[in-house]
């Protein structure tokens, strides 16, 4: 192989600086032409390193130089360094490069700008999806079991799989779903109609559940979204769902069009797509119940979460709480009226 191939094969600076090393010592042992024989290469070439090599540095004086011409007219200035790194700290790391030349007046290009916030370590790495989900287990562990709930609604309407099912009536038009935080706990509902009526029939029933499984509800809190069935944003009135809340357990809605708040229960509407209404046929609403009661059995007690240490639901409640059993969270199916409105709405949980 010839010299520069070698070199191009080594996979750092430092196993070419050893190699260049080697160069060295049998140039001076055998001469320069026996080196450039030896190592297949030129006599300049040798001639360059056996002069660059320093006897106190060793090694580190073999490595490859900047070539970045050190005393440039166009070099930036410490005092103006100085200046960008000071603004960039007072602006709390905010500001970018292209806002920091318009506001400083700079004569400098906006990479180089940014060249010298990441060299003063003033720009933060953009965490990867595995790292938010690292940070947001950290702030879950502060939770308690059922601490905060998550409650959403789905549409049933728009899933081309069962929607021969949806049109005959075999299942619901709606599905509310709720989520404890900690856990993954999950309770399924579903409804005819969506209203606040519904969901505050729902949220009682759910109250009701977690009072008799033993739950301190002065904890409780529940987190939905800004729609229609929970609050009014219009009126700024009470809904009905927010009356059967009051003096029970806390509410809070999350910002509007924020999602990510609820991000559990999001990711739960997108995920029984696929294990549960894509997978099974429904013949009429008594077998679709009858397999939602079992896929919510399946998701608290067999289905590991891999954001969760991969635990299960069950697994999460054992060593957090000994207190609560599982049993005692089982939640019978049941058909509730809304006023004069028939709300078909299943609790099934465990």
């Amino acid at each position: 192989m010839k010299y520069k191939d070698i070199m191009k094969s080594f996979p750092d600076s430092t196993s070419r600086a050893n190699f260049r090393y080697c160069l060295v010592v049998y140039a001076k042992e055998h001469g320069i032409s026996a080196a450039a024989r030896e190592f297949n290469t030129t006599r300049p070439t040798v001639q360059k390193w056996v002069r660059r090599y320093d006897s106190q540095e060793g090694v580190e004086s073999l490595k490859n130089q900047s070539r970045i011409g050190q005393n440039h007219p166009d070099k930036i200035s410490e005092e103006a360094r100085q200046r960008i790194i000071a603004f960039r700290k007072d602006t709390k790391n905010q500001l970018g490069a292209r806002r920091i030349i318009e506001i400083l007046g700079l004569d400098y290009s906006a990479k180089t700008v940014n060249k010298i916030l990441k060299h003063s370590g003033l720009i933060k790495k953009t965490p990867t999806k595995w790292k938010k989900r690292w940070d947001m287990s950290i702030i879950r562990a502060q939770y308690k079991p059922f601490q905060k709930i998550q409650i959403d609604v789905k549409y049933l309407n728009d899933m081309p799989n069962c929607y021969e099912a949806y049109c005959k009536g075999d299942i619901p038009k709606f599905m509310i779903s709720a989520r404890d935080y900690k856990t993954g706990w999950l309770f399924m509902g579903f409804t005819n109609y969506l209203d606040s009526k519904s969901t505050g029939i729902y949220a009682q029933y759910l109250i009701q559940g977690l009072k008799n499984a033993g739950v301190d509800m002065s904890e409780v809190t529940f987190q939905t979204d800004n729609g229609k069935e929970f609050v009014d944003r219009m009126t700024s009135q009470p809904t009905f769902f927010e009356k059967v809340l009051k003096d029970q357990v806390k509410h809070r809605a999350i910002p509007p069009a924020s999602p990510r708040y609820n991000s559990d229960i999001e990711a739960f509407n997108g995920r029984v797509e696929s294990e549960f209404f894509n997978l099974e046929d429904f013949n009429s609403y008594p077998d679709f119940a009858s397999k939602a009661l079992l896929y919510n059995v399946y998701f608290n007690m067999l289905r590991k979460n891999r954001n969760r240490n991969n635990k299960t639901p069950a697994d999460i409640l054992a060593m957090e709480n000994k207190k609560l059993k599982p049993i005692n969270l089982m939640l019978p199916t049941s058909c509730l009226r809304s006023l004069a409105k028939m709300t078909i709405l299943t609790v099934s949980t465990l």
